[in-house]
C-alpha cells in the first residue's frame, strides 16, 4: 500500500475493500465502535492519501479484470472458430453422402451460432407443445374427410 498511510489506515483500506463499506472497515480495525464510526469511517474514506490508495488497488483490481475478460473472448472466438470449421466439415460430408437432412440440421445449428437464425418461443412451451399435437391430430382427421394432407395442414401453420 502506500507508504503515507499509517497501519491503522492501511488496515482501513484493506478492510474497506473487502466490505465496501466505511463504518465497517473503521470498526473491523479497531476504532471506537458507537455512534461516531459513521463519522470515523466517512472521515477515513476522505483522506487523500486512503483515497489514492483504495483507488490504486480498485484500478490494479480493474485492469486484472480486463486481461481476464480478454482472454475468455479470444477464448470464446477460438471455439466458435472451431465449431464452424467443423460445421462446414459435416455439411460438405452430409452433402456428398446425400444425408440432406443432417446438412440441413447443420446449416441451422451454423446460422444460430452466427445468431441468423433464432428460434422464437411464446408462452408455456409445453402448452406449445400440447397445441400443435392438437392441430396435428386434427388436420389428419381433417385428411382423411376432406383429402387435405397433413403436410399440407403443417404448411398452413398448423
Amino acid at each position: 500500500m502506500n507508504p503515507i498511510l499509517t497501519p491503522r489506515q492501511q488496515e482501513f483500506v484493506t478492510h474497506y475493500l473487502t466490505t465496501r463499506n466505511a463504518s465497517d472497515a473503521a470498526r473491523l480495525c479497531g476504532y471506537k465502535d458507537g455512534k461516531n464510526i459513521g463519522k470515523t469511517g466517512h472521515l477515513l474514506l476522505h483522506n487523500p492519501a486512503v483515497r489514492d490508495a483504495i483507488q490504486a488497488h480498485q484500478d490494479k483490481q480493474q485492469a486484472a479484470i480486463a486481461q481476464i475478460e480478454q482472454g475468455r473472448i479470444y477464448d470464446l472466438v477460438e471455439i466458435k472458430r472451431k465449431c464452424d470449421a467443423d460445421l462446414a466439415d459435416i455439411i460438405q460430408r452430409a452433402k456428398e453422402d446425400g444425408r440432406y437432412t443432417a446438412a440441413t440440421a447443420a446449416i441451422g445449428l451454423r446460422l444460430k451460432m452466427h445468431g441468423l437464425l433464432v428460434e422464437k418461443f411464446e408462452g408455456n412451451v409445453q402448452n406449445s407443445h400440447t397445441e400443435w399435437v392438437k392441430k396435428l391430430c386434427e388436420s389428419r382427421q381433417s385428411s382423411n374427410s376432406s383429402g387435405i394432407t397433413v403436410e399440407a395442414g403443417l404448411s398452413e401453420g398448423l
